[in-house]
């Protein structure tokens, strides 16, 4: 199983593109299997997530998209996939959150989105580990459900050590540390650090191969006159 995170501001885009046709224009590809939430499409399921947000106009990202998808010819029921989503949501402590599985790629995969900003108006803090937390909760699954286990990108097959995004992230700083406090926000710093440091752990054999997975996540290298990036 593959945990895959994204975070975003705006509840509705988001919610319309998981409850839309796909790129194969394939109309009835999602199916709401789940979660905490009253709703049951895209327009009553932002108005939740919309009045969450009202509480907490502060912050920047208040969602979170995780999809979880499966290796070819493996498959989850309904109740399965409910499992995970329920044990994600219990693992960050978020209390509004729905699940949403899709049909239309060979693989088995849902989308889970969920809100940082809980009912009572606190916001669920990031982490520098949340991918970490992510993928423990996907061995987890795999153990539970039978599913073929995905070896932890922490270890080789030898099962020696070796980086992960989060080995790439510096300590932060005091003024850092107050704003996570204060916003329950990363710093820019530590976003690009997790991201250059998921590139390096994809093991990219060339530096154009390495610059397009940058570029791939919204960071371009410029090379400066004196040849540095």
């Amino acid at each position: 199983m593959i945990g895959k995170t994204t975070r975003g501001g705006g509840g509705r885009g988001l919610l319309d593109y998981v409850f839309g046709p796909g790129e194969h224009g394939i109309k009835d590809r999602a199916k709401l299997i789940g979660g905490s939430m009253a709703g049951w499409d895209p327009r009553s399921l932002a108005k939740e997530f919309g009045e969450l947000r009202a509480m907490r106009p502060d912050i920047k990202n208040p969602f979170k998209h995780i999809s979880f998808s499966l290796p070819p010819g493996e498959h989850l029921t309904d109740e399965q996939w409910l499992e995970v989503g329920k044990a994600k949501a219990a693992q960050e402590g978020w209390t509004t959150w729905c699940l949403v599985r899709h049909t239309d790629e060979p693989q088995d995969h849902t989308h889970f989105v969920g809100s940082r900003i809980t009912d009572d108006g606190r916001v669920v803090k990031e982490s520098a580990f949340d991918i970490a937390k992510t993928e423990e909760l996907c061995r987890e699954m795999e153990r539970k459900f039978g599913l073929r286990e995905v070896a932890s990108p922490e270890r080789t097959a030898a099962g020696a050590k070796i980086h992960t995004a989060k080995d790439h992230v510096s300590d932060p700083t005091w003024r850092e540390r107050r704003m996570m406090e204060r916003t329950g926000e990363r710093s820019i710093k530590v976003e690009m650090q997790l991201v250059v440091g998921a590139v390096m752990d994809s093991r990219p054999e060339t530096l154009e191969e390495f610059q397009a997975a940058l570029k791939a996540q919204g960071i371009e290298l410029v090379q400066t006159k004196k040849g540095k990036t």
